[in-house]
C-alpha cells in the first residue's frame, strides 16, 4: 500500500472476483451490527465496536468505488483504441 496526499491509502488492484469477495465481506459486517449491540456491556463499548466496524466497511466501500471507476476508465480507453 502507498499513501497519496491527504492521507488517502491506495490499495493494490483487485480482480473482479476479489472485489466481489470484498463486497460480501462488507455486507456480512453490516449484518453483524445487531449482534455487536447485544454482546456489548455498555453504550460506550457498543459505540466503539460499531465505529470500528463502520470504519472497516467504509474502507472496503471506498476500495470498491475506486475499482469501479478504474474499470470504467479502462473500458473507455479500450473502446477508443479500437476506434
Amino acid at each position: 500500500m502507498e499513501r497519496l496526499g491527504g492521507g488517502n491509502i491506495v490499495q493494490p488492484s483487485l480482480s473482479t472476483r476479489d472485489a466481489l469477495d470484498k463486497y460480501y465481506i462488507v455486507t456480512q459486517k453490516y449484518s453483524e451490527v445487531p449482534e455487536i449491540i447485544l454482546r456489548c456491556i455498555s453504550r460506550d463499548e457498543t459505540a466503539l465496536d460499531v465505529a470500528q466496524s463502520s470504519l472497516h466497511v467504509s474502507t472496503n466501500l471506498a476500495i470498491l468505488v475506486t475499482i469501479r471507476e478504474v474499470s470504467n476508465f479502462c473500458n473507455i480507453e479500450i473502446i477508443y483504441k479500437k476506434l
